[in-house]
């Protein structure tokens, strides 16, 4: 006969399944189209957890046959009690050979042999107080052999039980994301979003070799046949290099301590998800033993990714990880000024890297020194923050998307200047700008855009309360149309100057302006030339065709020695009108009559 006790184990525990659920709509207050389809994510948590095996051999060289084979096992802490509770296995032992039992009914004939084992794997209590524990592992082997019972006691063998981990997933999900909107006959830019995941360790063990794997987005639910396609494209770990394969390798994570995994998707069409599920399954594979290493977990609606701290910034070290905005929805959010109803999408709170946490206050900007120009590419924003603490500040892009925004610097109040790099939504930044089109109630068709919206997003961290300057600089871009404003009031009037610039060599040629009241789709294709124009014809068209008052400089003209044109659209109060919004074109033609350059339309929204 011989025993052998062993530690030996490494083997996947846990499958979370992370199930969303997506309304695969377009955006903006008047929408009529509702298709919800359900987008499920599974993720396979693995990680190498301790656990011991016991093997006990028997072989019948006598002549007699061996009945009544029992082996019992049993584990004391040393310098304890018995604490056979803390461990599972013991009850369920693997049989090989012409063994068929050892709990009491086993039987053996003569030149038989045969082997049970144990996986035994300790409990989170087996770890007493937190600490690493000794115990003796030991029992006895009972049988007849010729009549007489025998019992035979098998010698103790000592094991070191560790700690043991406990994981907590916290999933950062993006609520809203764009692509496509389904009812235009242009396609928009589809827009990678963030899926973030922090994997904390709240146990005392330290969780070896912990591994993630994960399978595409997939459609499991989609009543309406909507074409939809999400897709993971990209991951990264703990903020290092983009990697093209979606499986994160985490290694140890000590108790206490976090990782964290970013996924980046995409989605074919705009939408928002609108509920949050999860489901948690252990496997089974150990012998059938229910062993979970993962205790919760959270979905939190993502706003933005961002990286806080830094040598600049208060009181946060960088390091190195990324940090999520998270609206909660716990407080009403507050007005849009111009569309008149609750803002989406504002952070409530910042979840960062080290596992504290944040309220973010809504900040309002007190005043904008003006627009951009070719000749001052800065503009200053004047900021009262109440109190201190992180401050969400979101205003409406004073180039209205006409320059690039390249950088932010925060000064004033007495403390030290901080410069922040500006990215776009999907870009890890302090500062970043949204391009969105709305869907305005009235003006046309539901859930077809009406208005191009450019937004500047700015969130900061101030030690001390008071008056705060945000300069924005600005880079021009390749556009050949820049702008001052994408909006004005009704009730009050104002205007819209707009400076078109082709270069030197187009110096003198002829120009035509046009507008639309109607939008920019389908287009109107022009015979000569063969342009589009980016605009529906309609009586608004015909009107600025005659020259009308407030169109200064006029429909026709001709372009500058250095190539330029410069139009502004002067508008006094127009109360009685609904929301509208205007499209203007530049048109450039050459000296047979024909279309060169048309330029992107430049939206005007009349609101009240």
């Amino acid at each position: 006969m011989y025993r052998d006790l062993k530690s030996l184990f490494a083997a996947p525990l846990v499958l979370a399944a992370l199930t969303p659920i997506a309304a695969a709509q377009t955006s903006g207050p008047q929408d009529t189209l509702c298709v919800t389809v359900k987008i499920e994510l599974q993720q396979q948590v693995m990680l190498t957890k301790q656990g011991f095996e016991a093997r006990f051999g028997v072989s019948n060289g006598s002549s007699s046959l061996v009945e009544g084979i029992d082996v019992q096992l049993e584990i004391w802490e040393v310098g304890g009690g018995d604490a056979s509770d803390r461990f599972l296995g013991l009850d369920l032992p693997v049989l090989e050979g012409d063994l068929v039992d050892v709990g009491g009914s086993g039987i053996l004939a003569p030149g038989y042999s045969g082997a049970a084992e144990w996986l035994i794997v300790p409990t989170p209590e087996a770890a007493v107080g937190g600490q690493a524990t000794q115990y003796e592992v030991f029992g006895t082997f009972t049988r007849f052999e010729g009549g007489a019972l025998i019992t035979t006691a098998l010698a103790p063998v000592e094991i070191r039980v560790e700690p043991v981990p406990a994981l907590e997933l916290d999933y950062y999900w993006q609520r809203t994301v764009y692509g496509d909107f389904p009812l235009t006959p242009a396609i928009e830019e589809v827009e990678p979003y963030s899926i973030g995941l922090i994997v904390t360790n709240v146990g005392d063990g330290i969780a070896k070799d912990v591994r993630i794997a994960t399978s595409d987005l997939e459609i499991v639910e989609n009543v309406n046949g909507l074409v939809l396609e999400p897709q993971l494209i990209a991951a990264e770990l703990n903020g290092g290099p983009i990697q093209a394969n979606l499986d994160v390798a985490f290694g140890d994570i000590a108790g206490g301590e976090r990782s964290i995994a970013r996924w980046l998707a995409t989605s074919s069409l705009t939408g928002s998800f609108i509920e949050f599920e999860t489901t948690l399954q252990h496997t089974t594979a150990l012998n059938g033993l229910e062993i979970g290493a993962v205790e919760a977990v959270r979905v939190h609606p993502l706003v933005h990714v961002l990286e806080v701290g830094g040598p600049d910034s208060d009181p946060l070290e960088d390091d190195g990880r990324p940090d999520f905005l998270v609206d909660e929805e716990s407080t009403p959010n507050p007005i849009d000024p111009i569309l008149d109803i609750p803002m989406t999408n504002v952070p409530s709170r910042l979840d960062t890297s080290t596992g504290a946490s944040f309220p973010v206050a809504y900040a309002t900007a007190a005043s904008v020194s003006g627009v951009p120009t070719t000749a001052n590419l800065n503009v200053t924003v004047a900021v009262d923050h109440s109190a201190p603490g992180w401050h969400y500040l979101r205003l409406e892009d004073p180039a209205a998307g006409g320059f690039e925004l390249q950088q932010v610097v925060r000064t004033g109040n007495g403390t030290a200047r901080k410069s922040m790099l500006v990215g776009r939504s999907g870009d890890i930044s302090p500062c970043w700008t949204t391009v969105r089109f709305e869907d305005l109630e009235g003006v046309r068709a539901p859930n077809i855009p009406d208005w191009k919206r450019t937004l500047v997003h700015i969130v900061d961290d101030v030690s001390v309360a008071g008056s705060y300057t945000y300069t924005l600089t600005y880079a021009q871009t390749a556009s050949s149309v820049v702008f001052d404003t994408n909006s004005i009031d009704r009730a009050l009037g104002g205007s819209q100057t707009i400076e078109f610039d082709l270069g030197p060599a187009f110096a003198g040629a002829p120009l035509l302006v046009l507008g639309t009241a109607t939008g920019t789709s389908p287009s109107f294709p022009v015979v000569l030339g063969g342009a589009s124009l980016p605009l529906v014809p309609d009586a608004y068209t015909a009107l600025l065709l005659q020259g009308p008052a407030f169109l200064v400089g006029g429909p026709l003209g001709f372009l500058d020695a250095q190539g330029r044109a410069t139009r502004t659209i002067a508008l006094g109060p127009l109360s009685q009108l609904d929301d509208t919004v205007l499209h203007h074109i530049f048109i450039a033609f050459d000296g047979s009559g024909n279309a060169v350059h048309v330029s992107p339309a430049v939206p005007l929204f009349l609101h009240d």
